[in-house]
């Protein structure tokens, strides 16, 4: 009974230890802006930067679904285009399918208070914002 009570502990531990915040994306180097977590975005700029100039970039965005699971999105950029990678398995609520697409760029617009992110000229045919950050 003892062992037993020990085991469930460790698990437990184990996995608090192991599941996505914000804090930890911004710590692993992610671009983050949820939650109230904003980390790294100039990583997301330098990316922005890099295709403009159309050199080989990558970049890593951890959004945050309002109940606090990490969707994971990969940035890659060679060949004059953006492959998207979206992984949303550890969204609890929501479609667990992962899906890659390409894109031909990427910008951000500054609005008031705020600056958004957006990937454009996307197939199968979509525009995506990436990202919402407050000034």
């Amino acid at each position: 009974m003892k062992y037993q009570k020990i085991f469930i502990l460790a698990t437990l531990l184990l996995l608090i230890g192991c599941s996505a915040t914000p804090k930890k994306a911004v710590k692993n180097g992610d671009v983050v802006s949820d939650l109230g977590v904003i980390g790294n975005i100039d990583k997301l700029d330098h990316f922005i930067s890099e295709v403009s100039n159309k050199r080989d970039s990558s970049v890593k965005i951890t959004r945050f679904t309002k109940e606090g699971d990490p969707v994971f999105i990969r940035l890659n950029y060679t060949q004059n285009k953006i492959e998207v990678e979206e992984d949303p398995s550890k969204d609890k609520n929501g479609n667990k399918e992962k899906r890659n697409y390409f894109c031909t760029s990427i910008t951000n617009k500054e609005q008031a208070n705020e600056v958004h992110y957006l990937i454009m000229g996307c197939s199968p045919s979509r525009s995506t914002e990436l990202l919402v950050v407050p000034k």
